[in-house]
């Protein structure tokens, strides 16, 4: 994807750089749109891990373009590093919150999960390892209950792949449709790992890090993965986040 596949826009960023820890946080905004009758039509969301206009991390909601994005920007160029083919629902506020740990990222609108990404640009040393925040809209917007606050101790996992929404095909004999799952999850008990669950019916437990699946022998038609933290024991440890396939 070109830089015009990128929506530019206005941002403000929190210059107080020395206030909290700029390494591991989470954000969260509320977002009202201030058009009086289309409303929230065009590009808005939140940057984090922002250094300067060329380096930061970018969760995008386009309602236009029909799409939620996780992007990063590096030395000016844009890339992708999670994507959701369903924007939310457009009501009178939307809600937003980003946790960044080490080189995760878990993403939430609406108190629902949406994806994870994990990427080596986000690690210690790396261009994105450090950073504050900013309030990016294309058009009028209005942002409300801005908060910074210190990641937490909770287990979290999130679907990484597949894409929600996605449509593809992987073999011309239905019989052989594969689908490949992976997860990032943070505060994995000791010995514990990640449950993969289609369709709730089939499972698989990954204990090894990068969590992930192949689900094979999987019929065309709408297919639901989720994720759950399982302990040493195999039991499920915390409430589970889903995407849709």
């Amino acid at each position: 994807l070109g830089k015009k596949s990128y929506p530019l826009g206005s941002f403000s960023y929190y210059d107080d750089f020395d206030s909290f820890d700029r390494s591991n946080y989470y954000v969260a905004a509320k977002l009202r749109s201030l058009l009086p009758i289309s409303g929230l039509t065009e590009s808005v969301g939140i940057m984090f891990r922002y250094k300067n206009p060329d380096n930061y991390l970018r969760l995008l909601i386009s309602k236009s373009s029909g799409y939620v994005r996780l992007e990063k920007k590096i030395n000016d160029v844009f890339s992708t590093l999670a994507f959701n083919g369903r924007p939310p629902a457009i009501g009178s506020t939307i809600d937003l919150k980003v946790y960044v740990i080490d080189n995760q990222v878990f993403a939430y609108i609406n108190n629902e999960p949406v994806f994870s990404a994990s990427d080596p640009d986000l690690a210690l040393g790396a261009p994105l390892d450090r950073g504050t925040i900013a309030l990016f809209t294309y058009s009028r917007t209005e942002f409300d209950d801005i908060t910074i606050g210190q990641v937490d101790s909770v287990p979290r996992a999130i679907i990484s792949e597949p894409m929600a929404y996605s449509v593809f095909s992987t073999a011309e004999n239905p019989s052989s449709h594969e689908i490949n799952a992976s997860a990032v999850a943070a505060n994995v008990p000791s010995g514990g790992g990640v449950r993969f669950v289609l369709d709730s019916t089939t499972t698989f437990d990954d204990y090894t890090v990068p969590y992930s699946v192949k689900f094979l022998g999987v019929s065309p038609g709408e297919h639901q993965v989720v994720a759950r933290i399982i302990n040493s024991s195999g039991q499920p440890i915390f409430h589970f986040s889903s995407k849709d396939q």
